[in-house]
């Protein structure tokens, strides 16, 4: 597989660092950009894929969707509060360093992130 930014394979897709560069090079193209990558929300459905890359490769604050019963694409069936931590391959990692909110399902996204930056 390649995009048509000529990236393959791996290095096209999260937990890689192209997917949350691209996303930041497109924002400061925007003309209605503003703020930092630390104003940043990452939402997704997968702790390592996600949430430790979006962690990783930005100062995101991120939002997991956790649907009881649902299995994120490509993944084994395991217990969402606990991830195999991707740098290390076996260590497992408490997914609370990981995510800053858990919701189940997208219409608890909106609150979850005013929450985020509720003070």
């Amino acid at each position: 597989m390649m995009d048509e930014m000529m990236i393959h394979e791996d290095d096209a897709r999260k937990p890689a660092a192209f997917p949350f560069t691209l996303a930041g090079k497109m924002a400061r193209e925007m003309r209605d950009w503003s703020g930092t990558p630390g104003s940043w929300v990452h939402v997704g459905d997968d702790v390592v894929n996600d949430c430790e890359a979006a962690k990783t490769h930005g100062p995101f604050k991120t939002v997991l969707v956790a649907h009881p019963g649902v299995v994120p694409w490509g993944q084994p069936r395991v217990d969402p509060a606990r991830a195999v931590n991707s740098t290390s391959g076996t260590d497992e990692v408490e997914s609370s360093e990981l995510v800053d909110v858990r919701v189940t399902s997208v219409g608890e996204i909106p609150g979850a992130i005013a929450g985020l930056y509720a003070s």
